[in-house]
């Protein structure tokens, strides 16, 4: 079996990049930005490890968006700041503004984070974290091939993320209609 956080890596690298820099997107490993001479607009996949000693590697996509010149000015008075917002871990990091993708994407009722799992290069869902509850990852329900999971990565990127960083989505409320 190989190393969890190297079949994620490679799922990055292999699957999901080329799908990322095919909407615009540059970057690599697990940090994308989408070029816009006004607003850092970021999308960065976090890993969580808790499940690597169980051969498998969990990952969410965080996503950051920041109005370039107000960053800058935020910069001048706080010089610890990075050049510009980091792909994960930006919140509370004024004037970035960071969410989830699972909170922009509508699920029956509820509001849930969106995780997926890569165990032995096939990746699928779970419904059960065992460290955080109940999580809707995909809406598959049984596992899928790594490059069909990719597919739904990009696909969130470009519907859900994409608009939100134009301020043309809005967060997926419990029990909120969705056109």
């Amino acid at each position: 079996m190989s190393d969890p956080q190297d079949r994620y890596r490679s799922f990055l690298r292999d699957h999901v990049a080329p799908g990322l820099r095919s909407l615009g997107l540059r970057g690599s490993g697990t940090s994308y930005v989408l070029p816009d001479d006004g607003v850092w607009a970021i999308v960065g996949f976090q890993s969580d490890g808790r499940l690597t000693a169980q051969g498998i590697a969990a990952f969410t996509i965080n996503l950051t968006k920041a109005d370039k010149a107000a960053w800058a000015r935020v910069r001048d008075d706080r010089p610890w700041y990075p050049a510009k917002p980091p792909a994960s871990g930006a919140s509370g990091m004024e004037p970035a503004e960071c969410i989830r993708i699972g909170n922009l994407i509508p699920v029956d009722a509820s509001l849930y984070d969106r995780w997926w799992l890569l165990d032995d290069g096939t990746t699928h869902p779970f419904l059960e974290h065992p460290l955080s509850g109940p999580l809707r990852l995909n809406s598959y329900g049984s596992p899928q091939p790594a490059h069909e999971v990719a597919k739904e990565v990009v696909a969130a990127i470009r519907d859900h993320a994409i608009p939100w960083f134009k301020g043309e989505h809005r967060v997926a409320l419990p029990g909120a209609e969705w056109p």
